[in-house]
């Protein structure tokens, strides 16, 4: 191997070995006194492997092969069932994707008991190799951070696939700003779960209380508000009456404006991957800045699940502190050293000491992520199941 890979691999802390057979180094990861995330690999022990020999090849009481036979004395060698009855402690890797038969065959127990409504387990941690899991029925508002082709929406039908599996009694609310990010997972859920799909420019007939019929072309945002006003939330009716046409200086017209529906809605998960809610507009800050703290108030109440699935940069400031106050829990995938410091200063990993990360943290290959549980201020490394 070229001199510079050993410094790629071990960190510079061993030389080359040079040609002498059967002489190595193996690089065995060792969790270091509290390390709650993920660490480097950097401790290399210089090794001498034996030939390999047939089982039946080898007595109990071989003299000629010391080796072997201290091993099998050592590990309770049953030269009957050719089995060990000691083991010492098995490493665990990943292979590149992680598929579901993976992660059954590799997490590990955890002792660990909580009380969970609606648990998805979405990959396994770098450390312990044990279920990452959340609580959909306690983490109202899941923020997923990441680059293109990262595994977004890969996480995102993980989410919504594992709360389906669970309860019968749910309805899915898509909002996408026109794009069509969200249709295949709408289509996939519409014939057997209710679903609503917002994602295109629409002319709607919007009545008013006293039978008038208004017409009028909405954007897939201002549809969105619309939406909220008739099932969950009271809008300002200043507000509203800009999308239903009507002055706000007639007291008729302006009182006409229908209110929300207050009969009961069932567990309902508003996915959102709209660009314009990020914008710093009045129509954009809105939702962040007035309804959603609102919503998010009496989410356990009444069974609310918000998913922001491509959280994009905000700039106003205000905006911002909004959104990251309202979060209890946040995915992301990408390098989070890299990410705290270059693009997220503004967002709830901004914080974050970069140098530590750097530290504790490997480098994030395709298909890792982190998962940021807010309450807890823990941030846990994990290989996300492929779905």
């Amino acid at each position: 191997m070229p001199a510079d890979k050993y410094a790629d691999i071990f960190n510079g802390k061993v030389d080359a070995i040079g040609n002498n057979p059967g002489h190595g180094f193996a690089n065995v990861t060792v969790k270091p006194e509290g390390i709650t995330g993920t660490f480097r690999m950097n401790l290399p022990y210089e090794v001498q492997c034996f030939k390999a020999q047939a089982l039946n090849e080898i007595s109990n009481n071989d003299k000629s092969l010391p080796f072997q036979t201290a091993l099998r004395k050592k590990f309770d060698f049953d030269i009957d069932t050719q089995e060990y009855g000691k083991h010492v402690k098995k490493y665990l890797t990943f292979p590149k994707e992680l598929n579901k038969d993976d992660y059954i065959r590799l997490k590990q127990k955890t002792n660990i008991e909580e009380q969970v409504k609606f648990p998805v387990s979405v990959g396994l941690d770098y450390v312990d190799f044990c279920p990452v899991t959340v609580d959909l029925g306690k983490s109202h508002v899941i923020a997923i951070y990441g680059k293109k082709e990262f595994g977004k929406t890969n996480l995102l039908n993980l989410l919504i696939n594992g709360l389906v599996e669970q309860k019968d009694d749910i309805r899915l609310v898509f909002f996408d700003d026109g794009r069509n990010q969200l249709s295949e997972i709408y289509e996939k859920y519409e014939a057997v779960r209710e679903c609503v799909l917002i994602n295109k420019f629409d002319k709607k007939d919007l009545p008013l209380k006293d039978g008038t019929i208004v017409n009028r072309k909405l954007s897939p945002l201002q549809q969105f508000y619309l939406y909220l006003n008739e099932n969950y939330i009271e809008l300002d009716k200043k507000f509203l009456a800009g999308m239903y046409g009507v002055s706000e200086n007639l007291k008729k017209e302006y009182e006409n404006i229908p209110g929300c529906n207050t009969d009961e809605t069932p567990f309902t998960v508003f996915i959102i991957q709209s660009k314009l809610i990020y914008l710093n507009t009045p129509e954009g800050k809105r939702f962040i800045n007035s309804i959603l703290p609102q919503l998010a108030a009496v989410a356990e109440e009444r069974e609310f699940l918000f998913i922001f699935s491509d959280v994009q940069k905000i700039s106003d400031g205000e905006q911002n502190s909004f959104f990251n106050n309202n979060i209890s829990t946040a995915f992301l995938l990408d390098n989070v050293a890299e990410f705290a410091g270059e693009r997220g200063q503004k967002t709830i990993f901004g914080n974050m000491d970069v140098k530590t990360l750097k530290e504790d943290y490997a480098r994030c290959e395709l298909g890792d992520g982190y998962c940021y549980d807010i309450e807890a201020d823990k941030l846990v490394k994990l290989k996300f199941i492929k779905y």
